[in-house]
């Protein structure tokens, strides 16, 4: 084979660009900090990457969630430490009055005393945090509890908890909603359904009524005949009926469940429900029997706490009989306990997915700087390497090159 003076340029030229490319690339992961720039410099690598910072984009966002709504939930554990101690309060001054030598003579006061801590209940109840109220469901705009001039406490709040979304799939409660904490009247429904749209079959009615506490009776008709009631048809015309209650579809592991849920606190709230005719709407969704007795879950309205005191202090007043009520204030303060334990364990939740998440964000850092991020001691000592070998090129062929048919005349 015949070598030119070409051919050694060539291949001297080759080899000091294929150097000066190490030295170069070298050079841009010692100034990035990184192994590869783009996609292309390496697919699969970049492909753990992209999908490792979505997570960690992801992981931000969540811990963002629960760093918004943990306040609420401290406040909510604050404010039920507080309560408890006005309970205990109550308790105290029905003991008081039970008390035959001292009931005749301070009925006024104890009644007096009595709506002064049901104003600090209610003001318990609509405690809020930033401009939310923390008892109110996701109503979180609009006080939640009032004192009506009847003597009835109105809830206005929904039948849900604020809760946090902390992973894809994944959301921890964040609060206790405030008719389960002060016990509204609500039934659910025992009979699941596979779909809120489709049809309810069988029914010999469409009509059925709630009667909420002294409450008129409401009449509700659910779409324009039998075979035309849907579960989400049965909600709507609740909801949009008038009637001091509010209807919700649950999800259950036995399929969407209605729930009933009274607007007033405690016995005052407590529903009659009906069906036009046996084998109606609310039998066939478990709410009712044949007979029109609730069969469904439905709240212990004895553990109402408001409304017995409203009834503590009216029997006061006049030197009533107080025996049942203080068994129902009893019950109403094992109720509240049983939510601040609740709201405890709630806040210990949060704080451990807190701390699982900061761990888990730890070692998604870690895992993407041993695939992206260059070791600096190796490639310092690389780039020395290629950079001596560069200039090792460039003498050697100017050596080589720099002879012509000139330096033999």
């Amino acid at each position: 084979m015949r070598i030119t003076n070409n051919v050694v340029a060539d291949q001297v030229l080759a080899g000091m660009q294929g150097n000066l490319a190490q030295v170069s690339d070298l050079q841009l992961q010692l100034s990035s900090g990184k192994k590869f720039q783009k996609a292309s410099d390496n697919p699969a690598d970049m492909g753990r990457v992209f999908r490792l910072q979505e997570q960690m984009n992801k992981d931000t966002q969540y811990a963002a969630n629960l760093d918004n709504l943990t306040p609420c939930l401290n406040m909510a554990d604050s404010t039920l430490s507080e309560l408890v101690t006005r309970m205990q309060s109550v308790q105290q001054l029905t003991k008081q009055y039970q008390n035959s030598a001292v009931q005749s003579i301070n009925n006024d006061l104890m009644s007096t005393n009595m709506d002064t801590l049901l104003g600090n209940v209610i003001d318990l109840a609509n405690q809020s945090y930033n401009g939310r109220y923390i008892f109110g469901g996701y109503n979180t705009a609009t006080k939640p509890f009032e004192l009506l001039a009847d003597g009835r406490i109105k809830y206005s709040g929904t039948d849900d908890t604020l809760k946090a979304q902390v992973t894809d799939t994944e959301t921890i409660d964040l609060s206790v909603s405030g008719n389960d904490l002060f016990s509204t009247h609500s039934v659910l429904g025992n009979q699941g359904m596979g779909s809120t749209t489709a049809k309810i079959a069988g029914l010999t009615s469409n009509a059925f009524s709630i009667k909420v506490g002294t409450d008129t009776v409401f009449n509700i008709t659910v779409g324009t005949g039998t075979g035309d009631v849907t579960l989400q048809g049965v909600a709507d015309a609740i909801n949009h009926s008038g009637v001091e209650a509010r209807a919700y579809i649950k999800d259950t592991p036995q399929g969407a469940r209605l729930k009933i849920v009274s607007n007033y606190v405690g016995k005052d709230g407590q529903m009659v429900l009906s069906d036009g005719a046996a084998g109606g709407v609310l039998e066939h969704l478990g709410l009712i029997d044949n007979t029109g007795t609730i069969v469904g879950p439905q709240t212990d309205t004895s553990a109402g706490l408001m409304d017995t005191m409203v009834t503590l202090s009216k029997k006061m007043k006049v030197g009533g009989d107080i025996t049942s009520e203080a068994v129902d204030i009893n019950t109403a303060y094992q109720n509240v306990l049983k939510y601040q334990g609740r709201v405890a364990i709630l806040t210990q939740n949060a704080d451990n997915r807190k701390s699982m998440m900061t761990d888990m964000s730890i070692k998604r850092e870690e895992l993407m700087a041993s695939i992206w991020d260059v070791d600096l001691v190796k490639v310092t000592s690389d780039l020395s390497r290629e950079t001596a070998a560069y200039q090792a090129c460039i003498q050697a062929g100017a050596k080589i090159i720099m002879p012509t048919l000139l330096d033999y005349l």
